[in-house]
């Protein structure tokens, strides 16, 4: 990798750090919310805000939502299953997807209208460090980084999974991430990059101290 992509990647990763860390200066107002206030399940794996600013939740009975007065069970009508989701995620359309403990189960996106299944046949179960994905030319790719199993991709309706054996440099992977179109990948052993079919490491940038 040329010294300017070394001091942009570089950057990059500076600017995280500052952010987590700012984050941890703040003082932040709690509430607890409990069963007592209609939390209906007390497992929850995942959460977040869509832009309306409804809260979403992958519980480990299935996917709610509060909008500040109210929960609710989403995509009962729909078929969602009532199983464990470890991982929620809001692409650039505000399409909110949830990622399944269990592979064998789809992994659902909602439109906000419907709920659609995308099907996985992967297997097994996962442990999701975290989930991107990626709108270029017009095509879709899904990344989901686990710890242990590697990265799984998935290109139209073909899943594929990314490990050592296809240059990631550990099947700890911790976070996907892209830069300036560029797709990184955090794991136990250092950083990665996609260029083109190629998974190539970065290295002596931060290995082995993620």
């Amino acid at each position: 990798m040329s010294r300017t992509g070394l001091t942009t990647t570089a950057v990059f990763l500076l600017i995280i750090f500052f952010h987590t860390s700012h984050s941890y200066a703040q003082t932040l107002n709690i509430k607890n919310y409990t069963s007592a206030d209609g939390v209906p399940e007390q497992m929850i794996y995942d959460v977040l805000q869509d832009d309306s600013g409804v809260m979403w939740f992958a519980t480990i009975r299935g996917i709610y939502t509060y909008d500040g007065y109210e929960w609710k069970r989403q995509g009962v009508e729909a078929g969602v299953p009532a199983v464990q989701y470890e991982k929620l995620y809001k692409d650039k359309f505000n399409n909110i997807w949830a990622l399944p403990f269990d592979l064998t189960y789809p992994f659902y996106f909602f439109d906000g209208q419907n709920w659609y299944p995308k099907d996985m046949n992967v297997g097994g179960f996962v442990n999701p460090g975290s989930i991107h994905i990626n709108f270029e030319d017009g095509k879709q790719k899904i990344f989901i980084t686990t710890f242990g199993r590697g990265v799984l991709l998935n290109e139209g309706d073909k899943w594929r999974w990314l490990k050592r054996r296809d240059g990631l440099s550990n099947d700890v992977a911790f976070r996907v991430q892209e830069f300036n179109n560029i797709i990184y990948f955090l794991t136990s052993e250092g950083i990665c990059l996609l260029e083109g079919d190629s998974i190539n490491p970065i290295n002596g940038l931060l290995l082995n101290c993620l």
